[in-house]
């Protein structure tokens, strides 16, 4: 364990920029200054995203009767994890096969499980700061515009933590193929400069098309409630077709009644939350069975 803790600390200051890690006697007074810092920053962007939200309700964009739908919460929480799987998938495989300090760490007096499991931790935590920065302050504003009860601000925190890991084990296993994909390109020039060339064009004809798209003369004013219309029902149709990732964000979401009521069913969203638990276990296992 002390070996565990030591590589973690050795890599958390580089990959979340500690540089109070790096002093023998922390300076308290910097330390205060920064978490004043962080608080002010949690705070203005979740007012910034309250007011965001706020207008998005006045002007009935997704809801008529002026509330954002549970399910376009939904969807921004599956983007924003699919990007940070993304993300945290070519982190992994860059830091787990391909860093230099491997190496460096692997002469240290520990067994390569610790190596391997200190690199999930130190994105772990980077995970949770990530998460700190934008989807956390996204659902503090929504709860805050939407009566959201005190302990639910609580809650959202111990499900983005459980969320921030699953992320980690899911980016784990994908590591994988990443690895072997990666590796082809490394050994094949013309592979990557070919895949660049299709990638600018497939963006480049994708603009294209979209703009082409765009009637010549657009009267938004005359069609706004038509493309309202076709908003609400593409999100019911979202709630129909991917209704086992619904359920499951409605751990942290709640389920509205009446329009304004919003309530947590204590054995629906303790089974929900199981289930993530589980699939993030799977997931961890998984990865270390095939990594190890």
């Amino acid at each position: 364990m002390k070996n565990l803790i030591t590589l973690v600390k050795m890599q958390l200051k580089e990959k979340l920029n500690l540089k109070a890690l790096e002093r023998e006697k922390l300076n308290l007074f910097q330390l205060f200054v920064n978490i004043v810092f962080a608080l002010v920053k949690f705070v203005a962007i979740t007012g910034v995203l309250a007011i965001l939200l706020f207008l998005i309700n006045y002007l009935g964009i997704f809801s008529t009767v002026h509330r954002t739908p549970l399910s376009v919460m939904s969807i921004a929480f599956g983007v924003m994890l699919i990007a940070s799987i993304v993300s945290c998938t070519a982190g992994l495989t860059k830091a787990i096969y391909f860093s230099r300090d491997n190496a460096i760490l692997l002469t240290l007096p520990c067994k390569p499980i610790q190596v391997f499991l200190s690199k999930l931790i130190i994105f772990f935590a980077y995970e949770l700061k990530r998460n700190f920065s934008f989807m956390i302050p996204l659902f503090f504003a929504y709860y805050i515009l939407h009566g959201y009860p005190v302990w639910t601000y609580l809650w959202i925190i111990v499900c983005f933590t459980l969320v921030s890991l699953f992320t980690v084990a899911v980016g784990t296993i994908l590591s994988i193929p990443a690895m072997w994909i990666s590796n082809i390109f490394r050994q094949n020039r013309s592979l990557q400069i070919s895949s660049l060339i299709l990638l600018v064009s497939g963006v480049i004809v994708g603009l294209f098309l979209a703009i082409s798209l765009i009637p010549k003369n657009l009267d938004l004013l005359a069609t706004w409630p038509v493309i309202t219309m076709n908003i609400q029902a593409g999100l019911e149709r979202f709630t129909v077709n991917f209704k086992f990732y619904y359920d499951l964000t409605l751990m942290f979401l709640g389920e509205v009644y009446d329009i304004i009521y919003v309530s947590f069913a204590p054995a629906v969203t303790a089974l929900r939350f199981l289930i993530l638990l589980g699939m993030t276990a799977g997931c961890l296992g998984i990865g270390m069975l095939i990594v190890l």
